[in-house]
């Protein structure tokens, strides 16, 4: 039951991390391409073959923009995972409540011994 709690944020935080880590490529790729004038001929192969970065950064541009639902998904699965989790904890303090209410009912009404008996 926890490892499925901690496996959904794992996979929460890995989606939310590659979708910062692909916006930050496409904001860096975008600033490289803005700032360098490319290699026009052969005399100038030092500088860079910007048209080759520009393919790239479309297709990363095209996984962010689908990642989102993925990220959602994640996201929703953790919250059920993690929803679930509470309502077994809310369960067992509420069963724990009763329990001893129980058997301080039957200790004030018998003794001790008969309580602990009825109530293991």
């Amino acid at each position: 039951m926890y490892s499925d709690v901690v496996a959904s944020a794992y996979a929460y935080v890995m989606m939310t991390d590659l979708y910062d880590t692909i916006q930050t490529v496409i904001d860096t790729g975008d600033v490289i391409v803005a700032n360098t004038q490319g290699s026009t001929n052969a005399t100038q192969q030092n500088y860079c073959h910007i048209e080759l970065a520009s393919p790239t950064i479309a297709e990363l541009k095209k996984m962010k923009n689908t990642l989102p639902e993925y990220v959602r998904a994640a996201r929703n699965q953790y919250s059920a995972k993690l929803t679930e989790l509470v309502g077994y904890q809310e369960y067992n303090v509420r069963a724990d409540e009763t329990k001893n209410q129980i058997y301080a009912s039957l200790a004030r009404y018998f003794n001790a011994s008969v309580a602990h008996r009825l109530t293991r």
